[in-house]
């Protein structure tokens, strides 16, 4: 192309990167990048570059599949069904695929009288303006918009903005080494641009306030308020005795409820509700809202755990429930009025101008509760005692609760970071043998391998093979390319990314919880899986049954409330 726009410089760099393996390389093209970019186009390739299409805290869901991008460039390219599978199955990445189509049909970009070739800004105009559509006749529109974009860019845009629209921006360039890109870029100390980058929540933030106020804004960041700071994270333990090992002394220990972490932002009248993830899920809260509005303090920054609890006996609700009730919106009067949300909090981090973050942990804790006297806080035990802690751990399983989280009393807050300064300690769920009845290619650095893997369990009664969900987390590089190579000689068929298998290779799983799901025929669902060891000494008839699911479903739930939610 003898005329770049910006984004395809940026699309460039971005095959680049996917072709190296060395950090300093990494490092070289995103500073390179920076430099052949327009100053005001740099922040939005920097949030791009970070894995998201919007930085989490901006509230904004492009929602589009991968069966419309496909239906888009069947259209434009004129391939079938099955000329996409049999690329798709040699390349097992959806960017890469689209890119090999365009390049096989010779699809070049199409400009009207008045179009130029696409900058990061204008795609950043289009993605806004799939993201404001909804309702009637909106995916038409959305599909018009998106072929338009489609017509007019080359085979390598095509790529990226195919990873970009679902999600898959996956070149092995992490945001902590973007983070060190822009350290060496600006000359400013790493754990400054770590430190702003955790108190703005994207990096793209960051690089806006650098180029626009300089250095010492990032020299001296500060909270912003009704933008959510990185959480800080503890680190798993598996027994109550390493609390004390790990941090000696009177330590706070805290239940850890079975909730979805809620991070709240006040600032006068205006209220912003955040996730463990930065999403911003205010406008699903409205109840919440309400209840924050008539707290006295103007600015604050309250953390906490929001549970979903029956209003008959005010036990707490199984995960699965508030996560429903969490993505629903406030027209649904069904959910408000079956399960009720509280907010139980146990940190704070801002009172008025006040920052609070470099304070120890005892002190926060007594201004939260001397300050916030209308808030519920999380059960907390000052102990040195390992028999308390054990007593302690129970209660919080009989209370329907996850467990412990452990804090060093001396602690401040270091936002995003693990530092055995917090420690975790959650119930143990006996582990299943199961068996891998497909599989798909992952992404990036395992984009080569058979990384995704379907579990199932046996139905003793018919000998039926039931899944109970997929995981891709547990084995180490040598396994995952083992694994493929054994799979690949198992193959039954292939169905678009998913490759069907002969039942045999067995593999023990942990996981935090099973859940009722409809999407598995088995009506069950592992949260969280992560294989824990390959079980060559297993076969097929050894694995695990439906009937130990379905116990280990109900024992865990002994102490939740419990009840079916109306379809």
């Amino acid at each position: 192309m003898e005329n770049k726009g910006s984004f395809y410089i940026f699309a460039e760099a971005c095959e680049k990167i996917e072709k190296v393996s060395k950090r300093n390389d990494m490092v070289y093209i995103v500073s390179k990048l920076l430099d052949e970019l327009p100053k005001n186009e740099i922040p939005y390739a920097v949030v791009l570059l970070s894995g998201y299409v919007f930085p989490p805290w901006e509230n904004k869901v492009l929602n589009i599949s991968w069966s419309s991008i496909a239906k888009i460039i069947s259209k434009i390219a004129k391939v079938s069904g099955k000329e996409f599978s049999e690329i798709f199955s040699k390349s097992g990445d959806v960017g890469q695929t689209v890119k090999e189509i365009f390049e096989l049909k010779n699809i070049s970009p199409t400009y009207g009288l008045f179009s130029e070739p696409l900058s990061i800004l204008e795609l950043k105009e289009i993605f806004c303006k799939l993201a404001e559509l909804k309702g009637k006749d909106s995916q038409r529109k959305k599909l018009a918009i998106l072929e338009a974009l489609y017509r007019r860019v080359s085979p390598l845009e095509a790529k990226y903005i195919t990873k970009i629209l679902l999600g898959e921006l996956r070149i092995g360039l992490g945001e902590g080494l973007l983070e060190i890109a822009i350290s060496k870029k600006f000359s400013i100390p790493l754990e400054k641009v770590q430190c702003a980058h955790m108190l703005y929540g994207d990096l793209g933030s960051v690089m806006k306030d650098l180029l626009e106020k300089g250095k010492e804004s990032i020299l001296n960041a500060k909270i912003q308020l009704l933008r959510p700071l990185r959480p800080m994270l503890a680190d798993m333990i598996s027994a109550e005795e390493e609390i004390l090992e790990e941090q000696g002394g009177i330590t706070a220990v805290e239940y850890k409820l079975d909730g979805a972490r809620i991070q709240i932002h006040k600032k006068m009248n205006e209220i912003r509700i955040f996730t463990r993830r930065l999403t911003d899920v205010t406008d699903n809260l409205p109840e919440l809202v309400s209840f924050i509005e008539k707290i006295p303090i103007e600015k604050f920054i309250l953390e906490g755990e929001i549970i979903a609890v029956s209003p008959y006996n005010g036990k707490p609700y199984p995960f699965q429930y508030l996560m429903r009730r969490f993505r629903r919106l406030e027209s649904d009067t069904f959910l408000q009025q079956k399960i009720s949300l509280e907010p139980y909090f146990f940190d704070v981090l801002l009172i008025n101008d006040q920052e609070l973050l470099a304070m120890p942990y005892l002190i926060r804790r007594h201004l939260l509760e001397n300050r916030f006297s209308e808030i519920n806080t999380v059960d907390v035990l000052l102990t040195n005692d390992p028999i308390m802690i054990q007593k302690f751990f129970k209660e919080a399983i009989e209370g329907g609760h996850e467990g412990l989280v452990a804090k060093a009393i001396y602690s401040k807050y270091h936002p995003g970071k693990r530092k055995k300064l917090w420690l975790k300690l959650k119930r143990t769920l006996e582990p299943l043998d199961v068996v891998i009845v497909a599989a798909q290619y992952g992404y990036g650095r395992r984009v080569k391998w058979l990384s995704d893997y379907y579990l199932a369990v046996r139905d003793p009664t018919t000998n039926e093979f039931l899944v109970i969900g997929k995981t891709f987390k547990g084995l180490t590089d040598e396994e995952f390319e083992w694994i493929t190579k054994e799979l690949l000689k198992l193959k039954l068929k292939q169905i678009g990314p998913k490759v069907y298998v002969q039942p045999r290779i067995v593999v023990e799983v942990i996981y935090d919880e099973i859940q009722k799901s409809p999407q598995y025929k088995s009506g069950y669902a592992l949260r969280f899986a992560r294989i824990k060891r390959i079980r060559l000494d297993k076969s097929p008839n050894d694995i695990d049954t439906i009937d130990k699911v379905k116990r280990i479903y109900e024992e865990q739930f002994k102490h939740k409330a419990m009840f079916e939610l109306e379809q």
